[in-house]
C-alpha cells in the first residue's frame, strides 16, 4: 500500500516488505490513510524501534526492516488519553484491576474521512478507518501472562468520475487486520523463560467501477 501514508520505505524497499510486531507478536497491513498518520495509537505505546540490518526476528518475507512497538505497561491508578481532530478521534484507558499486579489497557480510534465534505461534492475520499487495541496483564506461576488484541479495519471509496451523469460509479478499497496472542513469562537470575502463541490475519479487497462493470480484487494471508 505505497499510497497510504503510515507505510515505511526501508533500504529502498516497498512498504509491504517490512514487518510489524507489536508486544512481540506480528500485525499484518497496520496500514492506515485519510488522515490517520501511524500504524498505531501513539498514546498506546511506550516504545517504538526499527531493526534494518540484523535478521529478521518474523519471517523470510521481510526484506527490508522490522517496527517493533511495545504498549504501555499499565499504571498504578487508572489514566486516560485522548485527542480530538477534523480528521480523527482517539482514546487510551489504563490502570490497575481488583487483584494486586494485574493491569489493563484498552485504546480505541476513529477516522471520520468525507464528514467535512460539502453534501454532493464528489471530490472528497469517503469512508471510515478505526482500529482497536486491548491488554491484559495478570500474575501468575511466579511469572506474568499477558494477553493481546488488535484489529484495525478501513473502507474508503471515491466517486469513479466527476463530470458521470446522473450518477457515478464508486471505487471501493478497503483492507482488514487482526491479530490475538498471548504470552507467559517468568525472570530467572540469568535469563527469562517465555511462551507465546499468536495468530495473525489480514484481508484487502477493491472494486473499480470500469465502463464494462465493476472489476473486484480480494487477497487474504494468515
Amino acid at each position: 500500500l505505497p499510497e497510504s501514508p503510515s507505510g515505511l520505505h526501508v533500504r529502498g524497499g516497498a512498504s509491504d516488505q517490512v514487518g510489524y510486531l507489536l508486544d512481540g507478536m506480528p500485525v499484518l497491513n497496520p496500514y492506515h490513510a485519510a488522515g490517520m498518520f501511524s500504524a498505531w495509537n501513539p498514546d498506546a505505546l511506550s516504545r517504538v524501534d526499527l531493526s534494518s540490518s540484523a535478521p529478521s526476528p518474523v519471517g523470510s518475507d521481510v526484506l527490508s526492516g522490522v517496527v517493533t512497538a511495545s504498549t504501555r505497561p499499565p499504571g498504578p491508578f487508572l489514566r486516560t488519553r485522548g485527542g480530538l481532530s477534523s480528521t480523527q478521534a482517539r482514546l487510551t484507558v489504563d490502570g490497575p484491576l481488583g487483584w494486586a499486579g494485574a493491569g489493563f489497557l484498552v485504546s480505541l480510534r476513529s477516522g471520520y474521512p468525507g464528514v467535512v465534505a460539502p453534501k454532493g461534492e464528489r471530490s472528497y475520499l469517503r469512508g471510515t478507518t478505526r482500529d482497536w487495541l486491548a491488554k491484559l496483564e495478570v500474575p501468575a506461576l511466579g511469572g506474568e501472562v499477558r494477553l493481546l488484541g488488535y484489529e484495525s479495519r478501513n473502507d474508503l471509496n471515491a466517486t469513479a468520475a466527476a463530470g458521470a451523469e446522473p450518477t457515478p460509479g464508486h471505487n471501493v478499497f478497503e483492507w482488514h487486520s487482526r491479530s490475538l496472542g498471548g504470552e507467559w513469562s517468568r525472570t530467572f537470575s540469568r535469563t527469562t523463560l517465555r511462551f507465546r502463541g499468536w495468530s495473525a490475519t489480514t484481508d484487502a479487497g477493491s472494486a473499480w467501477a470500469a465502463q464494462n462493470g465493476k472489476i473486484a480484487m480480494t487477497a487474504t494471508r494468515r
